[in-house]
This record gives structure tokens, sequence and C-alpha cells, in this order.
């Protein structure tokens, strides 16, 4: 996939994903940018909204972790957010 993409979209597309991680970490919406950024490049909506949530489920499987880890939830609660989520993220895509 990088062969169709030459260094400097490649950079660009790095540092709209870490302007993104760190808009997401601070307040959320991450994917504002990078869904806008993947679609410029020519990548079917699908694609671009698969990506999308990807990152976004690694994102947040990181944090649940992180916050388990350092206790600051209950695992039953975990449990329950995580079908939630995971519900409602299928349903929003």
């Amino acid at each position: 996939m990088l062969e169709m993409f030459d260094l400097t979209t490649v950079v660009i597309l790095a540092l709209v994903a870490f302007s993104a991680g760190f808009i997401d970490a601070v307040a959320g919406g991450g994917g504002m940018l990078t869904v806008p950024a993947l679609l410029s490049l020519g990548l079917p909506p699908h694609i671009a909204l698969g990506t999308n949530k990807l990152s976004a489920t690694f994102a947040s499987s990181t944090a649940a972790f992180t916050y388990y880890r350092k206790k600051l939830f209950s695992p039953r609660f975990w449990s329950n957010a995580f079908w939630a989520t995971l519900f409602g993220a299928i349903l929003g895509t």
C-alpha cells in the first residue's frame, strides 16, 4: 500500500494521525482529522471509516487497559462498557 503514496504523503498522514491521537487523548474527536485526510487520498468511504474505527478501537482498548491496571474502575463495569461500545460502533458505522 505504501508504494501508492510518496514520502511526503506518508509524512503528512503520520502528522495528521499524531495530531488526531493528541486531540483524542485530550477531548475526543480525532476522527474529524483522520477521515478527511484518508478521503483526500482517494480512499473509498468504507475503507476510510473502517480504518478510523480500527484506530479508535485500539485507542479505546489501550485506555481501558491502562485504567484497569491502575484499578480506576471495576472489571464488571469494563465488560458492560465494552459490549455497549462494540454494539454502538457497529451500529454507527
